[in-house]
């Protein structure tokens, strides 16, 4: 990250980076904490910081909102100043107008004439850079109000309110409530939800694990919120916190039992270790508890 920035910013980030002590698990969080305090780094910079990388350490739903918050804020004052940029933009542009107008009555043997020109040149090249600096906003602004809460997963604040996790760029679930608190069952689990829902997508099993079938944008069933929490409880995964990024590295080895080298499908494979019964046509529960937590103990 710090290489694509300024020569200055990348040292004074390397720096930071360079002095922390890694076998402190709060280093991550304490080089982000000085990042965030550098007077050598730009605010888009540390914006930027917080976007990509401050999302790693929340572990419950109402500091995932507040760094949504933050990120709220920081899209707003961007707007405003934008804002100002612009009346500025339209102030200059008519003096510019007026200076001009001027101009054209005056004599050409006029000696204002010159001041008046310096003038004009003077409001064009302000006129120029702020037109640069628009330019150079509306590429900072946040395109929506969203970060990275674990790698391959962005949380985002929707328009009408509500908060959604995205599990790749065609899919997210939304969270069942945004009344605060926000720290509920029904939002930690479906914020939880997510990564084992990834997982069995990217395996071509969810849509078979999960019923009824998970709809793209919506409020998880209680259902499935409820399978969620089984397989993540099967697998001896805490999940009265969101997933730390090793949990869900634990989760994507637990499930590739899931994930058949035996030259069958995966539906095939779970017909075959009766995961899936055929009679019902439905997930054994049971069953699957009982494969998961066998491959826990391996």
């Amino acid at each position: 990250f710090a290489e694509t920035k300024s020569p200055q910013e990348r040292k004074a980030i390397q720096n930071i980076i360079a002095k922390a002590n890694f076998s402190d698990e709060n280093a991550f969080n304490a080089s982000l904490a000085q990042i965030s305090k550098s007077a050598e780094i730009s605010q888009e910079t540390k914006f930027e910081v917080i976007k990509q990388f401050g999302g790693n350490h929340i572990d419950s739903v109402d500091g995932m909102d507040y760094q949504l918050k933050k990120v709220k804020n920081h899209t707003k004052a961007i707007e405003q100043e934008i804002d100002n940029k612009s009346r500025k933009q339209e102030s200059l542009d008519l003096e510019i107008d007026e200076l001009e107008t001027e101009l054209d009555s005056l004599p050409f043997d006029s000696p204002k004439r010159y001041e008046i020109q310096e003038q004009i040149a003077q409001k064009k090249e302000q006129l120029e850079n702020t037109n640069d600096e628009i330019k150079r906003l509306e590429k900072d602004k946040p395109e929506d109000i969203s970060f990275m809460l674990r790698e391959g997963f962005l949380v985002k604040l929707n328009p009408n309110g509500s908060r959604s996790i995205e599990v790749d760029d065609n899919f997210s679930l939304k969270l069942p409530s945004h009344r605060l608190p926000l720290t509920t069952t029904r939002n930690l689990r479906t914020i939880n939800l997510a990564f084992p829902f990834k997982i069995l997508k990217d395996l071509h099993v969810a849509d078979i694990i999960f019923s009824p079938k998970m709809e793209n944008h919506a409020v998880p069933s209680v259902e499935n919120r409820k399978m969620g929490h089984l397989i993540l409880n099967s697998l001896g995964i805490d999940d009265s916190r969101i997933l730390s990024e090793e949990s869900i590295k634990k989760l994507r080895k637990d499930l590739a039992i899931l994930n058949p080298k035996n030259g069958k499908t995966n539906y095939e494979h779970l017909i075959d270790t009766h995961i899936f019964d055929v009679d019902s046509f439905k997930i054994n529960k049971s069953k699957l508890r009982d494969v998961l937590i066998s491959n826990r103990k391996v």
